[in-house]
């Protein structure tokens, strides 16, 4: 995670015109830093009095507290929030979208997992974003900011998430929003509504002169002391002339005039706001040039709280709504009054050192409403403009008015989308987040291909919701576009759980592959991992990857495993071998591919280098994430690839490292499934050969004990029973030390039915030998455990190995008449073993002559042979 270390920490700045509202914050700051509070805080009052404001300040407060922490800089005083997440959250926020932002907000970019990884989090992409967000939110201490939150499931779906050091400020107009929270009221002050006034009208020290000082005063009353009143105000008179007196005389004379005479009200905004601002928003926008006006409509459309400068520079070239000189100039002058509030992103598809930025454009959402409400007719002329058709359709104009209906709809309100003729499916928040870098790639044309090929796939993708795979083709394989249109990829698949492209994506998989080499520089070689990572792990049955069909792809991904890295550069590979790794352990679970790897030269060499890579320089996931693959691959049904692998130097010792480190759990867990696997079917040699192995019993008895874990215990079990087919390996098994009353008490688990099946199994194969038979019969509980089992109608199968256990215990005489002892006992052992088995040893029950003689035989490899299958 990204907060890991200080330089990684994103960089808040404070607004110029930010003005303290300094009782609040420290209210705030308590309730935040108190640990029996609540898990939100909410910060709620009506709209303009700086609730946004607060919580900004807030984010900028502790991420430089974190800074300074990490950089040694800072007091001894404890870490409170290692990293502080900001979402900006509007009316037409979507719960998912605010999941993906929080978690890119962290440094982590998406990627598949397999189903057991995220099961408790339902299905789909949004499970995907949950459950690696849930992961970051239980092991941290993290401020999640969600800022106009109007839709509680927003809080619902985040608290879901929450771990013990997890706190949310909310910000809203709605009071009654989340009861269960720490409330804190915004109320009307006048000292900040003056230093708003003096800041936004250009008074250094945010204090107005004492010639102004009456002035000024008759204005906050006027304005009802509402901040976003005064700011609008403000920006009405000239900030290059800020003391000239006549300005704000006229000012005041404009504002009294509307407030005290002009009757005309807006329903939609008095319901809730003071009339006041609305009244001072007439006076600002009404001393903006026409131009400038159009321009702060065209933001005022956009649906989310913010929209990429690249968007509205597309939309205004493509209408000739402005020029570029026009258009510089007019955000130029609108910063400056703070109209609009402008961000500059680092890009998420590009390196952390990349040059490369976006900037994004908000406006108050006040100001929208004003803005679409009183220039009314406005909007209409300024729809029809960017709704025109121009052109042929093989004329650049007619691609261009095709370029520009798909990003109103995209951005603007649902209701164009039908305008523009195309599905409202296709534009959630999620997926327009997601491939926002091809609307980068069609205003920064650093080369003619990239600038064609992103916006028809743009166009392409939206009409028809994939892209053609030869322009994916194309755009990875220039190098101006390759991260990003890896990025977009990566993030489609996440997101909405669907390809982008088309299901021939030969193209694309061959350009990805080329990516993994040498040549390419390593932030598209590793966004190409993510997205291989994302193909590979989302694949149905027709889209699976074949390493038959693309033989460079093992290559590349093996010489990553095995590349030496520099000391500047170790972070940065061992996180394209861990991605690696992640898409071998997809590409391991098609059985065709299994032996492919296994055969390859180096694959295997690579994975167990990547497991016994030094601790102090490996990261974590890398090692546990090739023990999956090498588990994975054990799993193959060809016995001449399991003997492959257990035969290789290197195997054994990787995996029993790993089965005994508690702090390394997916590895553990790993490798008693390897073991598992490898124990089937790759002979008696090396059957014996992973008993005798220094620390593998005692490791795999070492996980029965973890009841916590009940997927670890059914692993060992799995295992024990595995080895327990080798007669020579029976007593050792046995005479462990509390290996048999391990055994024995989990046969009264009964809410791991997985659990108690693969310990009867090993009781089962363990009775074969003569005295360990008589060990079993004669430890207490043991017989009758068993026997309870024969009740467990809804669990066949551990019916079926509860009574295959006794029928071998039963073999000794002694043994026989225990068993007898037990209530119908007898009967059902028979029923059972007859339904599930067709011949074995003979068992006679003198003491009950009535029941036919029944003669069985278990064929215990074909039992394992079933079981396993």
């Amino acid at each position: 995670m990204s907060q890991r270390s200080g330089t990684s920490i994103a960089r808040r700045v404070r607004n110029s015109r930010y003005v303290h509202f300094e009782v609040v914050e420290a209210e705030v700051r308590r309730a935040l830093e108190n640990p029996l509070s609540h898990p939100f805080v909410l910060l709620h009052g009506d709209g303009g009095l700086g609730k946004t404001m607060v919580a900004r300040s807030i984010a900028v407060y502790y991420s430089e507290k974190a800074r300074a922490w990490y950089e040694g800089t800072g007091s001894e005083q404890p870490l409170v929030f290692e990293q502080v997440v900001f979402i900006e959250c509007g009316p037409e926020a979507d719960p998912g979208a605010c999941l993906f932002l929080a978690l890119r907000e962290l440094g982590v970019e998406g990627q598949a997992c397999h189903e057991e990884e995220y099961k408790s989090y339902g299905r789909g992409g949004d499970a995907l974003i949950r459950a690696q967000l849930a992961g970051l939110l239980k092991e941290h201490s993290i401020l999640i900011i969600l800022d106009d939150v109007s839709d509680a499931r927003i809080l619902q779906t985040f608290l879901d998430l929450f771990g013990a050091r997890v706190k949310g400020l909310v910000t809203t107009q709605d009071e009654g929003l989340w009861l269960d929270s720490s409330m804190i009221e915004m109320a009307i002050n006048r000292e900040v509504a003056a230093k708003v006034l003096a800041s936004h009208g250009g008074f250094p020290g945010q204090v107005i002169p004492s010639v102004l000082k009456e002035l000024a005063d008759r204005l906050i009353e006027e304005t009802e002391a509402l901040p976003l009143a005064a700011a609008a105000l403000a920006n009405a008179i000239s900030r290059k002339r800020a003391s000239d007196i006549e300005g704000w005389i006229n000012a005041e004379r404009d504002i009294v005039k509307l407030i005290r005479y002009v009757e005309e009200t807006t329903p939609d905004m008095n319901k809730v706001y003071p009339r006041t601002f609305w009244m001072c928003m007439k006076v600002c926008v009404g001393s903006l040039s026409e131009e400038a006006q159009k321009l702060l409509l065209l933001i005022a459309l956009c649906e989310g709280p913010s929209v990429p400068e690249d968007v509205l520079r597309i939309i205004c070239e493509t209408s000739k709504l402005l020029g570029e000189a026009a258009f510089n100039k007019l955000r130029s002058d609108l910063e400056e009054k703070a109209l609009i509030s402008i961000e500059t992103q680092a890009l998420p598809w590009a390196e952390a050192c990349s040059e490369f930025t976006q900037k994004k454009w908000s406006l108050h959402r006040l100001q929208k409403q004003f803005l679409r409400c009183e220039l009314s007719e406005d909007v209409t002329f300024l729809l029809e403009l960017l709704f025109g058709e121009t052109g042929s359709p093989h004329s650049n104009s007619y691609q261009d008015s095709n370029l520009r209906s798909v990003l109103c709809a995209l951005y603007f309100d649902k209701s164009l989308c039908k305008k523009a003729g195309i599905s409202s499916e296709n534009f959630t928040a999620r997926a327009r987040l997601a491939i926002e870098p091809l609307t980068w790639l069609i205003q920064n044309h650093l080369d003619a291909v990239s600038y064609f090929t992103a916006k028809k796939a743009l166009i392409d993708y939206v009409f028809r919701e994939q892209i053609d795979d030869n322009d994916v083709a194309r755009l990875l394989q220039s190098p101006h576009s390759a991260a990003a249109i890896s990025w977009t990829l990566e993030n489609m698949f996440w997101i909405t759980d669907k390809s982008m492209i088309c299901d021939g994506v030969e193209g694309m998989i061959t350009s990805l592959v080329h990516l993994l080499g040498g040549g390419s520089d390593s932030n598209s070689r590793e966004k190409a991992l993510r997205v291989l990572t994302n193909v590979a792990g989302k694949a149905t049955a027709s889209q699976r990857i074949s390493l038959a069909k693309f033989p460079n792809l093992l290559k590349g991904l093996i010489s990553i495993l095995i590349r030496y890295q520099g000391e500047a550069e170790n972070t940065s590979l061992h996180k394209q071998q861990y991605l690696a790794t992640r898409v071998l352990n997809f590409l391991a679970s098609e059985e065709e591919n299994k032996s492919i790897i296994v055969e390859f030269p180096s694959a295997l060499d690579a994975l167990v280098r990547c497991i016994l890579k030094d601790d102090r320089v490996a990261c974590r996931e890398l090692q546990e994430y090739a023990s999956v693959t090498l588990a994975i691959l054990a799993g193959a049904n060809s016995s001449q690839t399991k003997r492959r692998i257990i035969e290789f130097p290197g195997v054994l010792d990787g995996l029993v490292k790993h089965l005994n480190r508690d702090e390394s759990s997916c590895a553990q867990q790993s490798a008693a499934a390897a073991l598992a696997y490898l124990s089937i079917s790759a002979g008696e040699r090396n059957n014996r050969r992973i008993l005798l192995y220094p620390n593998a019993l005692s490791g795999l008895v070492n996980l029965l004990f973890k009841d916590e874990k009940p997927v670890y215990q059914m692993w060992a079990a799995w295992a024990l029973t595995n080895l327990s087919v080798e007669e020579k390996n029976r007593k050792e098994i046995m005479n462990f030390p509390g290996v048999l009353a391990r055994f024995v008490a989990l046969l009264f688990r009964d809410d791991t039915p997985d659990v108690q099946k693969w310990c009867t199994n090993a009781l089962a194969m363990l009775a074969l030998d003569e005295e360990c038979n008589r060990k079993i019969a004669e430890f207490p509980n043991a017989l009758s455990g068993l026997v309870n089992l024969l009740n467990k109608e809804k669990n066949l199968q551990v019916r079926t190995w509860a009574a295959l256990a006794l029928s071998n215990l039963s073999c000794d005489v002694q043994t026989m008449k225990q068993i007898s002892k037990f209530p119908n006992a007898v009967r059902q052992i028979l029923e059972v073993a007859v339904g599930a088995f067709h011949s074995a040893t003979v068992v006679i029950y003198p003491s009950l002559p009535h029941l036919k003689q029944v003669s069985y035989t278990c064929v215990i490899p074909k039992i394992l042979k079933e079981i396993c299958s």
